[in-house]
């Protein structure tokens, strides 16, 4: 009980003088600013990018498996979806590419892949040593964490 300017005793709920609907409002206004936070850190993928579903499955077509090839290689793949050149890289559906050479995964810059007259794809990759190596290409999310599914089998090779 509070007493108002006039020396009467005024129930105003709480010890406190705060009303109910006052506890309510601040217990929401925390609501918001607790989801706001969680959305700022966790509230989806950066650039505007959102997978939609399934990566598509990539097909690498050249070089194939066993293939003695010079330096620089030309990695040349198809994707049953346009690939296009996305705030995170080459890619499509929210997803983006990545060549696995040796176990180091590679991104391809903006100028690095170009779509052939038959609607496949050319990725010129970095000058690899001499000898043995074995390439893949995935597809990885907007943090560039791998992803499952979508990616080319594992194609051992040797560059000369």
């Amino acid at each position: 009980m509070t007493k108002d300017r006039s020396g009467e005793a005024e129930d105003r709920g709480t010890a406190t003088g705060r009303t109910i609907p006052d506890r309510v409002l601040g217990a929401i206004g925390i609501g918001m600013f607790l989801a706001a936070v969680w959305l700022l850190l966790f509230g989806g993928p950066p650039d505007g990018l959102s997978n939609d579903g399934a990566p598509p499955q990539l097909q690498l077509l050249a070089p194939s498996r066993g293939d003695t090839v010079p330096a620089p290689i030309g990695l040349q793949f198809s994707s049953p979806v346009p690939l296009t050149n996305q705030p995170g890289g080459w890619g499509a559906k929210g997803f983006h590419l990545h060549a696995e050479i040796d176990g180091r995964e590679w991104m391809p810059g903006p100028s690095d892949i170009r779509r052939q007259a038959d609607g496949s794809y050319a990725w010129a990759v970095a000058k690899l040593s001499p000898g043995d190596h074995s390439l893949r290409i995935v597809w990885s999310d907007a943090d560039h964490m791998p992803v499952t599914g979508g990616g080319t089998k594992q194609a051992p090779i040797v560059v000369r």
